[in-house]
This record gives C-alpha cells, sequence and structure tokens, in this order.
C-alpha cells in the first residue's frame, strides 16, 4: 500500500503540511531529514526528490513531488473534498 511521503524536519517548515494533512484525515508516512541543510546522507536522500532541498517535500501516491507548502495545504484540502464525495 502506496502512502503520501513527507519528507521534513520537526520544529522547521513541514509543520503545517503535517497538520493540513493530518485535518483533511489523509494518512501519510513522515520521514526526518535533520541535517538536509548541511552534506551528508539526508540531504542526498532529500535531493532525490528535490534538488533545492526544500523541506516540506511532499511526494504523492502516484510519485508527484510537492514542495510549497500553500500547494501543499490546498492539495489537503481538495484530497478532503474527493474524499468526503465518495
Amino acid at each position: 500500500c502506496s502512502m503520501i511521503k513527507v519528507y521534513g524536519v520537526p520544529g522547521w517548515g513541514s509543520a503545517i503540511s503535517e497538520v493540513m494533512l493530518t485535518l483533511a484525515e489523509i494518512p501519510y508516512h513522515f520521514i526526518n531529514v535533520d541535517g538536509f541543510d548541511s552534506d551528508g546522507p539526508q540531504r542526498e536522500l532529500l535531493k532525490t526528490m528535490n534538488p533545492l532541498c526544500q523541506v516540506p517535500t511532499l511526494v504523492l501516491e502516484n510519485g508527484s513531488v510537492m514542495t510549497e507548502t500553500a500547494a501543499i495545504a490546498l492539495t489537503s484540502v481538495a484530497l478532503f473534498a474527493l474524499g468526503e464525495m465518495q
């Protein structure tokens, strides 16, 4: 079973995305990339999805990548609305 993945760091900008997904009742898997802002394995992992190495980076079930918090929030609301209609 595939699940949305949120690459972020506790206390950084990913908190808003996590709250939006939670409020929209969308299950996700949080992947802590603490240390992404320096050279090392966490930065390399994040770079595979987001060459700009920004958090949050959201990987949707279909493999699409989102990096802007506002876009992630709007997508969360849209996915919630679609779920409510089914």
